[in-house]
């Protein structure tokens, strides 16, 4: 249902659409899979008017093993070994004889990290009267923090890393090469139980957080950078909170930080470098490190600076108040550029003479007016400069200036990330209830395939489909890598709309289950999957037809969600006021159910709602996840249409005045709003999912689109016929080019004696302008 923004302006206002935030939710990408392993095909046309009983879902059970040989792998992985040993040595029987002189490390090997990059620097040797080959604990662990971090600190054993990965790249019986290197994850015993560490980005910060670990008195939060054989702890800092923001930390080594703002003089390396956690004990001991977080990962949503025209900050110079933009380009951690909103402290403007400013303004009047900007969701701040402005009138064109800004923003997002614990304790009592059957899995035949990039995801989705509570993972010994089961969850969570929604998670290490709580019991979710299911095969059959390109289906998917739902206000409220979790009777507004029933949702239920009617539509689909504006989470998709992974947010498109301003869009001009999370494996397992081309976007593709040179007469023509007019000009319109268009408008279509009802704006190119009689 489309939204207008009111905005009466006595001349023109530059205005922005309404945006909405949601709730988080990690990407996808399936460009590398198997053909069986994509998701798409159209929707059989099923008649309204059939029986019940033709209609009625059958189930058929697939096995563990059917499910494993849909997918391909880069590894194997065996049964874990937990709590080794400091000093253990690991003993492979092998029935062959390695050739002489072999290089030993390339049979066996440990490594730090899941994609075998760094070796630990095991010393493997081969035994020939026990027939074993070898693997000793390095003499100088590579994973070993620096020594003023602790009071007590031994150069032992294998080190402290959070998990090692054991790696056979031959056939311990046949001595030949294996196709797939076959993995064992194990992990050392220490006096305490490892931190998980977790972030979240708030307010243009990054902040740490993890559990409370039994018999730690103080964490150790570090720095740490991968060199090729070994990680580098290159600085620390001692907290004894449970979460943690640096806003002290000027430099640590050669990393400058202001308020955890990451940036560093050579980019390329970014990659490299690390954030990990240690518990400590009142005797010094440290516990194993946590999982690492790569800065890499969320550089892409930290401000770095906010791009001003002078040292002294001054962002914008404006000819009047109401022609004050309110957006400013802000300079991102990893380099990128991002518009953010802005708010004008009209309460301290100032009128001010040039000099005091220290800005070159030659030929102009010395007395400017000035305002501090702030960046919303940030500490930064600009000083935007009004060149000609009226005292008389100045206090009630500032506070129009405010409502008007104010009005632009949108609402703040949610971020509602089920929680995941990690249980290392040998506690099996939780093990008492167990899925049906472990190597089984109920499958039901409703023409709504699960979307997953691997076995491990797909079960997962199929059990939480039918909203197992308890589900055994003794058959996924891949599990044991902890960071590859959460991405696993999340995406199957995510890119699997019908489970419709989940509070927790907690897996079990040693029985190897994991525990779920869901936000509804297994009844209500049955009855509102149906309900989806029925609607969304209802809206296919009504607006695809099999003649329709994958283009025309995505616009017309689009539009659907832009006639039938509206915006839920009140469900974002409702769930900032209760700590973002909403209550039970807006829980329906974050899922699908929503938008296509309710009529009304989220940004999550808008992009949920869009996966599963182009999926139907036999369109490959993705939800992604990250930040509108700079700085409120939000959720939209992908879409692959023509060999490209195109862009569409059908909730900022359900606009009355800038429509479809973001249908399409290639990459370069998308990401200057839409800020994609890359904390999740699917971003980084199947490569890029990218659109660079510009011709199938929405104002081009129906001939809506004018160059900045030639707009203004199109917009005058259409203005004058119809009062109201939307068009489309190159992306990078900036305020003062806008501003010369309207008055280019204003003089062809002869409007001087209208400029009081005369209204409109502008974003990433599109103009909207009206006549309000």
């Amino acid at each position: 249902m489309k939204k207008k923004i009111a905005l009466l302006l006595c001349f023109v206002f530059i205005i922005q659409l309404q945006f909405v935030g949601c709730k988080k939710a990690p990407d996808a990408d399936v460009s590398q899979l198997k053909d069986n392993e994509i998701t798409n095909g159209l929707v059989e046309n099923l008649d309204p008017g059939k029986k019940e009983d033709e209609k009625k879902e059958e189930s058929t059970i697939l096995t563990v093993n059917d499910l494993k040989n849909n997918y391909t792998t880069s590894e194997t992985y065996e049964e874990p070994m937990y709590g080794l040993k400091k000093e253990e040595v690991i003993s492979c029987p092998v029935q062959f004889t390695p050739p002489e002189g072999a290089e030993l490390t390339e049979y066996a090997n440990v490594y730090l990290d899941s994609n075998l990059t760094i070796p630990a620097g095991t010393e493997v040797s081969y035994d020939s009267n026990t027939q074993k080959i070898n693997l000793t604990p390095p003499r100088k662990p590579v994973y070993q923090p620096v020594t003023k971090m602790f009071s007590i600190v031994k150069n032992e054993g294998w080190g402290y890393a959070n998990t090692y990965y054991l790696a056979y790249f031959y056939d311990l019986k046949t001595g030949e090469k294996l196709e797939k290197p076959q993995i064992t994850i194990f992990t050392i015993e220490r006096e305490l139980k490892s931190p998980f560490l977790k972030y979240e980005i708030k307010d243009g910060n990054i902040r740490y957080y993890w559990d409370e670990i039994p018999g730690a008195v103080e964490y150790v939060l570090s720095f740490v950078k991968k060199e090729e054989t070994q990680f580098d702890f290159l600085s620390f800092k001692k907290v004894a909170d449970l979460e943690y923001i640096d806003k002290d930390i000027l430099e640590m080594g050669v990393h400058k930080l202001i308020n955890f703002k990451y940036r560093l003089n050579d980019d390329n390396d970014l990659n490299l470098y690390y954030v990990t956690v240690m518990a400590i004990d009142k005797d010094g001991n440290a516990s194993n490190a946590s999982n690492m977080i790569s800065i890499d990962s969320f550089r892409n949503q930290l401000p770095f600076r906010a791009l001003s025209l002078t040292e002294e900050g001054v962002s914008s110079i404006a000819d009047q108040i109401n022609l004050l933009g309110n957006r400013r380009l802000v300079e991102m951690c990893d380099g990128s550029t991002v518009l953010y909103t802005v708010t004008y402290d009209i309460e301290h403007a100032r009128i001010t003479q040039l000099s005091d400013i220290v800005f070159n303004l030659e030929g102009e009047d010395r007395t400017l007016l000035a305002l501090d900007s702030y960046i919303d969701g940030t500490d930064l701040k600009l000083i935007s400069l009004v060149k000609n402005f009226d005292e008389a009138t100045m206090e009630s064109e500032l506070k129009l200036l405010y409502e008007q800004t104010q009005a632009s923003k949108g609402n703040a997002g949610v971020m509602n990330t089920p929680e995941f614990t990690l249980i290392e304790e040998d506690d099996t009592k939780e093990s008492s209830v167990v899925s049906p059957t472990e190597d089984e899995i109920i499958v039901k035949n409703d023409n709504f395939p699960v979307f997953a990039s691997s076995a491990l995801t797909e079960y997962l989705a199929r059990h939480m489909l039918l909203n197992e509570e308890i589900i055994s993972l003794k058959d996924f010994k891949e599990a044991s890598d902890i960071d590859l089961l959460w991405d696993s969850l999340y995406e199957a969570i995510y890119q699997n709309p019908l489970i419709l929604g989940v509070s927790s998670f907690q897996y079990n290490r040693f029985s190897k289950t994991l525990m779920i709580e869901y936000e509804q019991d297994r009844a209500e979710q049955e009855k509102k999957q149906e309900e989806i299911k029925k609607e969304v095969i209802r809206v296919v059959n009504e607006i695809i037809t099999p003649q329709m390109t994958d283009i025309e289906k995505e616009f017309a998917i689009n539009q659907y969600l832009c006639d039938i739902a509206e915006y839920d206000t009140a469900a974002l409220d409702n769930a900032m006021e209760n700590n973002f979790i909403p209550d039970s009777s807006f829980r329906d507004s974050f899922t699908p159910y929503g938008v296509l029933i309710n009529k009304r949702g989220v940004c999550a239920s808008y992009a949920a709602a869009f996966k599963l009617l182009a999926e139907q539509a036999g369109l490959n689909c993705l939800v992604i996840t990250g930040n509108l504006n700079g700085n409120l989470p939000h959720a939209w998709n992908r879409v692959l249409v023509d060999n490209e992974w195109k862009t569409v947010d059908s909730t900022n498109n359900d606009n009355e005045e800038l429509f479809n301003a973001l249908l399409n869009l290639p990459d370069s001009v998308a990401a200057k709003v839409l800020v994609e999370d890359d904390r999740y494996i699917s971003n980084q397992k199947y490569g890029d999912f990218t659109s660079v081309k510009e011709d199938a976007e929405y104002y081009r593709v129906s001939n809506q689109y004018f160059s900045k040179s030639t707009i203004a007469d199109s917009l005058a023509k259409e203005l004058l016929a119809t009062g109201t007019v939307t068009l489309r000009t190159d992306y990078d319109l900036s305020d003062e080019e806008f501003n010369d268009i309207v008055l280019s408008v204003i003089e062809t279509a002869k409007l001087e004696n209208k400029l009081d009802k005369l209204y409109g704006g502008y974003w990433l190119g599109v103009i909207y302008l009206s006549i309000n009689n």
